[in-house]
């Protein structure tokens, strides 16, 4: 019985002694992680506000053309009836439409 307790003892303090280190190395590598959570979700912003960007670039692109053909038809129809305010008024109509697209790329 003498060497049953301090063997009983020393079994505890050595499964306490390994679970202490096994905690240890879980909180080390939850703190790891929550380190690189910041530049994790950096990362996961970023590559969103890409896309979001592009969608937005692609969408005004869409809406420009359909606008530029839109006051082609009208300065059709005004050259048919007015061709001097046809010219007066839709002047230079490509060149501001080509500049607004040159502006988003």
């Amino acid at each position: 019985m003498k060497f049953t307790l301090p063997l009983v003892i020393g079994c505890f303090l050595l499964l306490s002694a390994a679970r202490a280190h096994a905690r240890a190395q879980l909180l080390d590598s939850t703190l790891d992680k929550a380190a690189d959570l910041p530049g994790r979700l950096f990362n996961r912003i970023t590559g969103k506000e890409k896309g979001l960007d592009a969608a937005l670039v692609r969408r005004t692109k869409k809406y420009l053309s359909r606008m530029e053909r839109a006051e082609n038809k009208l300065a059709k129809r005004l050259s048919q009836k007015d061709s001097a305010a046809a010219r007066y008024l839709f002047s230079g109509i490509h060149e501001k439409y080509s500049s607004l697209n040159k502006m988003l790329t």
